[in-house]
């Protein structure tokens, strides 16, 4: 069973960064995302997350900015895996 967010009434900027198209929001949106959750609730469980696995919780903000400056994205599968605590933390970089 697949979680389905609606984003019809979300606002570029407020809910979801600026560099995101149709497309990524689409493709977000349909599985990887929490109900309730918009994409920087995502970043923020992820970081969060993230930093937790690597006992350094300073890190936190970090992980949090870079995903927001698109400098740093997780990937989906680490979505998928934070969000049933399975803790296997992959990241892509974007160039």
């Amino acid at each position: 069973m697949s979680i389905q967010v609606d984003t019809t009434n979300w606002t570029k900027g407020k809910n979801y960064p600026t560099w995101m198209n149709e497309i990524s929001l689409s493709m977000i949106s349909k599985g990887y995302l929490l109900p309730d959750e918009d994409v920087f609730d995502a970043f923020k469980r992820v970081s969060k997350a993230a930093a937790r696995r690597l006992k350094r919780k300073d890190l936190q903000p970090f992980f949090y900015e870079a995903m927001v400056k698109k400098l740093v994205m997780f990937s989906f599968t680490c979505t998928f895996k934070f969000r049933y605590r399975t803790w296997n933390a992959y990241f892509m970089l974007w160039n």
